[in-house]
């Protein structure tokens, strides 16, 4: 299961791994290194701030984003752990 996440500007993305700060995602947009993209975790509301650390094409026309997380409280790693188990809509 994985959650999704809306960029601020209308794309998404799908988070398959989490780990303490570290985040990846499958996103419909590529994101450049050192970036700082923010989104909203989908059914909560939750801002998410990241700071981009690789990003590279997969086959099936997405991104693979590796990035961490900025400003997470442990309450919003705790949101994204249960959506990671959950799959929020």
């Amino acid at each position: 299961m994985a959650a999704r996440i809306a960029w601020n500007g209308g794309q998404e993305a799908t988070i398959v791994r989490i780990d303490g700060e570290r985040i990846e995602l499958d996103s419909s947009i590529p994101l450049p290194p050192g970036s700082t993209p923010q989104a909203t975790l989908r059914g909560s509301g939750e801002r998410v701030r990241l700071k981009v650390r690789a990003s590279r094409r997969l086959a099936d026309a997405t991104f693979r984003v590796e990035a961490r997380l900025l400003d997470a409280t442990r309450e919003l790693r705790s949101m994204l752990a249960k959506a990671m188990r959950e799959e929020i809509p």
